[in-house]
């Protein structure tokens, strides 16, 4: 009993540790790097690391890279704001592979890159191989595992050479143009023309794949639905209103 107590924080593994949300270990199972090139608003890189703070995957560490050319100033704001988060580093001393040498995965991503469960996601898509990655319009977000990153490192060859890579889709991460649900929340008219309702032709426009016509489907379905139960809940209020 009480060396699993102690491998529990030691050994990045599922079976020595509770699966319950909420628990900080001394080695994290994911080390997800966030870079700040200071391009970004403060707040973006507020909402990023919220966003993984969040995430399903809640065994997890933060480390915040910034850039050489980000100011004094803002790396000052950044330590300020999330200095006395346990679950956060604001830089540090040599890589994250050498900060968290024990870790099973890395994930690597920039300011912005800010999805619900993005880790979780990741994990999912990486399945059995040893890395991926997704390359957005903003950078490149990878995930792998830390076994295979040591040994390229120590043999001078790629990841890629111990295992296979896969490629995500950013859709399938939930960071697309044409994530799932955007279509629908353009039907029911929670972005684009704020309070009007845009023309058939305007969803339809944005359909690629059969899944975003799906999509397109259901939000056509529920709008009808929200503007049928709106209106027969105005006839009713007028209907009771005392002349």
């Amino acid at each position: 009993r009480i060396q699993r107590s102690k491998t529990a924080h030691l050994i990045a593994n599922r079976h020595f540790r509770s699966n319950r949300p909420g628990r900080i270990y001394r080695v994290p199972q994911t080390v997800v790097t966030v870079t700040d090139s200071g391009c970004r608003p403060f707040e973006q890189v507020v909402e990023t690391i919220a966003s993984i703070l969040g995430d399903r995957a809640y065994d997890l560490m933060v480390r915040l890279e910034t850039s050489p050319g980000v100011s004094g100033e803002r790396l000052q704001r950044l330590r300020e704001e999330f200095g006395p988060d346990p679950r956060v580093r604001v830089g540090g001393t040599g890589s994250a592979l050498d900060e968290f040498a024990t870790a099973a995965f890395h994930v690597a991503l920039p300011v912005g890159t800010a999805s619900r469960d993005l880790v979780h996601r990741l994990h999912r898509q990486l399945g059995d191989a040893v890395t991926a990655a997704a390359l957005l319009a903003d950078g490149r977000v990878s995930i792998s595992r830390t076994w295979a990153l040591h040994r390229a490192r120590r043999s001078g060859r790629r990841v890629e050479d111990f295992g296979d890579a896969r490629a995500i889709s950013p859709r399938a991460l939930g960071l697309g143009r044409h994530e799932p649900g955007a279509i629908l929340r353009r039907a029911l008219g929670l972005s684009g023309r704020t309070g009007r309702w845009r023309s058939l032709g305007d969803w339809a426009s944005e359909v690629r794949r059969p899944a975003d016509a799906w999509s397109l489907l259901k939000g056509l379905i529920v709008a009808f639905r929200w503007r049928v139960a709106n209106r027969s809940h105005a006839a009713s209020r007028s209907f009771r209103r005392p002349r």
